[in-house]
């Protein structure tokens, strides 16, 4: 079982750095640039939002009951984007490059990152209360 609580997380810290990628290179496509491989991208920000995953997400996961306030749809990812917008500012500092909108999506995507680790969450710590209460 703690197996389990500990690879779903993994999951949903990947899939979350998937999201945010996209996110975050949506539309950034120029032509006359020199391109980065987008697998090196997400590699950077899978490094970037895992001290976000190990240091709040996953102690929260495995330690807080399902039943707690702190896993409401209306609570958690709220949380997760605050503290995902607390990481990005230590990541990248207090200047947001408000220059171009390629800025502003990089800036922002530790937010959604931190919105969508805690949603994930959410959702899995509500199917496993709705199986506990149904056994």
């Amino acid at each position: 079982m703690m197996g389990m609580k500990v690879v779903l997380p993994v999951v949903y810290l990947l899939l979350a750095c998937f999201i945010g990628l996209i996110f975050m290179s949506w539309g950034i496509y120029r032509g006359d640039t020199v391109q980065i491989s987008p697998i090196l991208i997400y590699g950077f920000v899978v490094v970037y939002a895992f001290p976000l995953w190990l240091f709040a997400f996953l102690p929260l996961f495995i330690c807080v009951a399902p039943k707690s306030l702190l896993w409401r749809w209306y609570v958690a990812p709220p949380l997760g984007a605050v503290l995902g917008f607390v990481a990005g500012l230590i990541a990248f500092g207090a200047h947001f490059d408000t220059s171009d909108n390629v800025g502003v999506r990089i800036s922002i995507t530790p937010t959604i990152i931190g919105f969508l680790l805690f949603l994930f969450g959410t959702v899995s710590k509500i199917r496993s209360n709705d199986e506990s209460l149904s056994s």
